[in-house]
């Protein structure tokens, strides 16, 4: 689904060429000269807080470095978007999509089997392959509906793989962790997270995410014939609230959060 806004209804005094592949629903320029995109572009803080929360515990609590990556990568896609957003340009959008891409990427390594440390091989080497032909294919063509739908991908694969992998949480309570120091007689054994603890989190995780993708496309489709002449009716600041891109932003990074933790707490 491509994004489409009316260029001319906004603000445009600006100092640069906007030139990115999509515009959003959000009147550019209107806000400050120097942003493009204001509460889309601010609305990024709650990736940095939600990733610097997971990156503080992955240290804490001495997660796997995936964990921790996976919270960097999404601290990286925050910045990432907050430049795209802010400038509209095509280079600051491929430091947006193109993180996006290989952190979920990471996310479907960190949950294709939480109870060993290192995932098969093959599995490494396919989430490698994937984000980067993707990512060359798009950088050559520029087609902003291949991203979408390389993205939704694997949104899916962390889906299912996630909705999977919740027999884990209702097993021992202890699991095996590191089967080659085990066969040295060095096993050691992490607690597994109570079912009473992981099912409110993979909810919250799931409900956050859905909740998230209903405010993107509703910001697509309902652009102009709802969303910019409720914004006009109501004015500012209440308009902020239906800018529906902004709260992609805090319900997708809330339920990237819990969603890790339902594997490692």
């Amino acid at each position: 689904m491509q994004p489409f806004h009316n260029s001319s209804a906004s603000v445009a005094h600006h100092t640069w060429e906007t030139n990115a592949l999509v515009d959003w629903c959000e009147d550019n320029f209107a806000v400050v000269a120097f942003i493009a995109e204001f509460v889309n572009t601010l609305s990024n803080f709650w990736y940095l807080v939600f990733s610097a929360f997971g990156m503080y515990n992955a240290i804490r609590y001495r997660y796997e470095k995936r964990f921790f990556y996976s919270y960097f990568m999404l601290f990286v896609v925050g910045i990432g978007s907050a430049l795209f957003h802010g400038t509209l340009t095509y280079y600051m959008q491929l430091l947006d999509e193109v993180p996006m891409l290989f952190g979920s990427a990471i996310f479907i390594y960190c949950c294709y089997s939480p109870s060993l440390p290192r995932p098969p091989r093959w599995l490494v080497a396919v989430l490698t392959i994937y984000p980067t032909v993707a990512t060359s294919w798009y950088f050559y063509h520029r087609v902003a509906e291949f991203f979408q739908n390389a993205y939704v991908v694997e949104v899916v694969a962390i889906t299912v793989l996630n909705t999977v992998n919740r027999k884990y949480f209702t097993q021992a309570k202890r699991v095996e962790q590191l089967p080659r120091a085990a066969s040295a007689g060095q096993g050691r054994f992490v607690d597994a997270i109570p079912s009473s603890d992981a099912d409110p989190l993979f909810f919250v995780s799931l409900v956050a995410y859905l909740s998230a993708s209903a405010f993107w496309v509703a910001d697509n489709l309902l652009c102009y014939s709802h969303l910019l002449p409720l914004k006009e009716a109501v004015g500012y600041p209440l308009r902020f609230l239906l800018e529906f891109h902004g709260w992609w932003h805090l319900l997708s990074g809330l339920g990237m959060c819990p969603f890790l933790l339902t594997f490692w707490r």
